[in-house]
C-alpha cells in the first residue's frame, strides 16, 4: 500500500533532475560534497548560478544569507622564516601562515610584517583571519592592511600581559572589497 502522498512518477522524474543537475555541475567543474536534493532551493540557486559563468571568472553573490567559499587547491601555506617581522610570500586567496618563532612582548606589542600576495588585488580588499594552531589560542589580534596590489602589511598584536615566544598559525582568506 502506497504512502499518502507518494507520487513514484514525481519521485522518479525528481531522481532523474537530481542526477542531471548534479552531472552538470561536475562537467562544470564544480565539486560536490554531498548530493543534492532536487527539490532544495539551494540545488536551484546554484544550477542557477552557475549558467554561463566561465569557471575562469570570479562568482560574485548578491545574496545576503547564501554563503561564498574556497574549493580544496584554491590555497597554500607559508611559513615565516627569521622573525615576526620578516616579509613573506603567499600567493593565493587562502590559506594558511605560521609565524616564526620569536617574543612578542605582552600588553598589546604589535609586530608588522610585509606580506606579498598577487591575489591582493586592491586597497579594498578585505582579509578575514582564524587563529588555528601554535601558541596560546585567544592571545594574539591579527588584522592586515591591503595596501596596494599585490602587498599588504599584517599586524600581529600580543593581547596577553606575557611576552610570547610562540609560532602561532592563522587560516587567512581574502575577500573582494568595494567602496561603493
Amino acid at each position: 500500500m502506497a504512502a499518502s502522498g507518494w507520487n513514484p512518477t514525481a519521485f522518479t522524474s525528481a531522481a532523474i533532475a537530481n542526477a542531471q543537475l548534479q552531472t552538470s555541475l561536475v562537467q562544470s567543474g564544480v565539486v560536490l560534497s554531498q548530493n543534492l536534493n532536487a527539490d532544495s532551493l539551494y540545488a536551484v540557486a546554484l544550477a542557477n548560478l552557475l549558467v554561463g559563468v566561465p569557471s575562469t571568472q570570479a562568482l560574485l553573490s548578491t545574496s545576503k544569507t547564501l554563503g561564498v567559499g574556497y574549493a580544496v587547491g584554491a590555497g597554500s601555506s607559508t611559513t615565516q622564516i627569521t622573525g615576526k617581522t620578516t616579509a613573506f610570500t603567499c600567493n593565493t586567496v587562502t590559506g594558511q601562515i605560521t609565524f616564526a618563532t620569536g617574543a612578542l612582548a605582552g600588553s598589546s606589542t604589535t609586530s608588522s610584517a610585509v606580506w606579498t600576495n598577487s591575489a591582493i588585488t586592491s586597497s579594498t580588499d578585505i582579509v578575514v583571519f582564524q587563529h588555528i594552531a601554535g601558541g596560546t589560542i585567544g592571545s594574539y589580534q591579527i588584522n592586515a592592511s591591503c595596501t596596494s596590489s599585490s602587498s599588504a602589511v599584517v599586524f600581529l598584536t600580543n593581547t596577553s600581559s606575557q611576552s610570547l615566544t610562540e609560532t602561532p598559525t592563522f587560516n587567512f582568506a581574502i575577500l573582494r572589497g568595494a567602496v561603493a
